[in-house]
């Protein structure tokens, strides 16, 4: 929806900056600390890139500390949590994650349903969500330096070829996550 997608930009103060969207609980499982550390990679090489962050737990203080501690305020946004998150995919260029493991995340299924490429770890199966180079990248976990590596290469593509990556991952998760196909399998 290109309206909702420039409204939330709006309000979020993006204007045309490359925003990437982070979504779940802030606990240190997810490794947001890895995600920040990555940042300050990203942002030596664009200066005008945002990360916004979805969710809250025990670790909002931490993180806040630690945007502070990087240099990040002006490029980091912890927004809480949201009830928002569909307007926050569309308004986003791409996703990214920073787990040290995880089962199928659910939050990867969403943005690969919302047509966004993602970057995560290689961890639990954010391989059947993710197919590296096809829909998005992914990289060995606790390793910022990688997940930045990845990162920058997504942003390197130019807008259709990260538009044609998200149809992709949209392609993938509504052949091989739908409740219909999971039926069948399971069947």
């Amino acid at each position: 929806d290109p309206s909702l997608r420039a409204e939330t930009r709006s309000s979020l103060g993006l204007r045309n900056r490359f925003a990437w969207l982070s979504a779940g609980r802030l606990v240190e499982v997810k490794r947001h600390v890895d995600l920040l550390a990555a940042m300050r990679i990203v942002r030596t090489a664009a200066p005008d890139v945002r990360l916004l962050i979805a969710g809250t737990g025990p670790l909002h203080s931490a993180l806040e500390r630690a945007i502070d501690e990087y240099g990040l305020a002006e490029c980091v946004s912890l927004l809480g949590l949201r009830s928002d998150v569909r307007a926050l995919m569309q308004a986003s260029d791409a996703f990214v994650m920073s787990s040290a493991w995880e089962g199928v995340p659910m939050v990867l299924l969403e943005a690969a349903a919302s047509a966004l490429p993602a970057v995560a770890p290689d961890v639990g199966g954010s391989g059947d969500v993710v197919s590296s180079g096809d829909t998005g990248f992914l990289t060995p976990a606790r390793q910022p330096r990688d997940l930045a590596q990845a990162m920058l290469r997504l942003m390197a593509l130019t807008p259709p070829e990260r538009s044609s990556m998200g149809e992709r991952a949209r392609l993938r998760v509504t052949r091989s996550f739908d409740l219909e196909q999971v039926a069948d399998r399971w069947e």
